[in-house]
């Protein structure tokens, strides 16, 4: 138990009021899981009580105006008073928050999405409060949801359902799946989709996520074109082998799911604006689609030479072309060779009587002698070709 949690909590006793770490704190513990987030719901003390307790152990911000949930600075805590939610529109965010400290705790922990997710565990005393059977459905790997009436307003716990399907590798109960199939998920925010599917694309399973969506006819609105099938499994699942290697996982998984996407950017826009993501997806697509017909290794490797993220091309053509490795390789020891070489530069060719114009090009065609042929030799084909104005 972190030592902060525990004098937080022995704190709150002394004032009478009972502190519980919450959702997927308690849940993560029960798995033998690093905890990264610590929640924590306080009972039987008003704001002001709380507020004073937290402000003894550092800076506290409040999140939200309306409800009473706080994090201390420079720590991954999250402490807020249990709370009341009212549906009030059709939006994941359109609830009516009100915080009630002496809510009961069965009736504070129905609002919880899935019974694994809906456990209490007492700081000090260490007891767990399981009140909708989480413990048993941990046990037997079983993602099931509380409550129909409550489970359905928010939209975002589809999403979350399949994530947790990806993450924990548990099966979604049948009438869980069902009731997700009925929700309508049109109203979610892109910014909450790309976060459910960022978690989803950096476990060991990613493809359950899409294949959970399929399964619940939910793959229509914001993955609408994208082939969920046993390539995209494999595709998903040799990325694994490069977690560690490319210069951002989650932007090479993202290419794997945009290679048979005919609108690219209509399809990355419906979850994020990112220039970045944008941009890395629609070079490395370039890249494969090129491959894909290959007609010329030395203009392949010029491509990937325009790209800074070089070796994550390479990576991605293995996930994509595992039966053309021996192909990739060869292209690969190529590249480094002449990543590694002298190259002329603009001024070396304006010297040589180019024109300024054209010194795009001729860069480019400079280094595509590069690739089989060494600086000098390149350098001097380049001066014979030059026609150098007469004087």
């Amino acid at each position: 138990m972190n030592n902060l949690i525990y004098d937080i909590a022995k704190k709150i006793a002394e004032a009478k009021g009972r502190a519980f770490l919450v959702g997927g704190s308690v849940r993560d513990e029960l798995l033998n899981k690093d905890i990264v987030d610590y929640d924590i719901e306080v009972f039987n003390l008003k704001e002001e009580e709380l507020e004073e307790i937290l402000s003894s152990f550092g800076t506290i911000l409040k999140i939200g105006k309306s409800f009473a949930i706080y994090s201390l600075a420079h720590h991954n805590i999250d402490i807020a008073l249990p709370r009341k939610e009212k549906k009030i529109g059709s939006s994941h965010r359109d609830f009516l928050i009100e915080a009630d400290p002496y809510l009961s705790y069965k009736e504070a922990s129905v609002r919880r999405d899935f019974t694994m997710n809906a456990l209490m565990k007492d700081i000090l005393s260490g007891e767990i409060l399981d009140y909708h059977g989480g413990i048993q459905d941990i046990k037997n790997k079983i993602i099931r949801h509380i409550d129909d009436k409550r489970f359905i307003e928010d939209p975002l716990r589809v999403l979350r359902a399949c994530r947790f399907k990806s993450t924990l590798g548990f099966e979604i109960n049948d009438e869980t799946l069902k009731l997700c199939s009925e929700i309508d998920i049109k109203g979610l925010s892109k910014e909450r989709v790309k976060e459910e599917l960022d978690k989803a694309l950096a476990s060991d399973n990613a493809y359950d996520f899409f294949k959970s969506l399929k399964m619940m006819n939910q793959n229509e609105y914001f993955f609408k074109n994208l082939v969920i099938d046993e390539r995209l499994k494999n595709h998903l699942d040799r990325a694994r082998d490069y977690r560690d290697k490319v210069y951002n996982y989650l932007y090479f998984s993202y290419s794997l799911l945009c290679i048979d996407i005919e609108d690219i950017n209509g399809f990355i826009k419906t979850l994020t604006n990112e220039r970045q993501l944008i941009n890395y997806i629609n070079r490395q697509i370039s890249i494969i689609k090129y491959f894909d017909d290959l007609n010329d290794i030395k203009e392949l490797i010029l491509m990937i030479d325009e790209f800074k993220h070089s070796e994550d091309s390479l990576s991605l053509l293995k996930v994509v072309y595992p039966d053309k490795y021996e192909l990739i390789e060869e292209i690969k020891i190529k590249y480094k060779s002449f990543k590694d070489k002298k190259r002329l530069r603009g001024d070396d060719l304006l010297r040589m009587g180019y024109e300024a114009k054209k010194l795009k090009e001729l860069i480019k065609e400079s280094n595509y002698l590069l690739i089989d042929n060494e600086y000098d030799e390149v350098k001097r084909i380049m001066e014979a070709r030059c026609i150098k104005p007469k004087m």
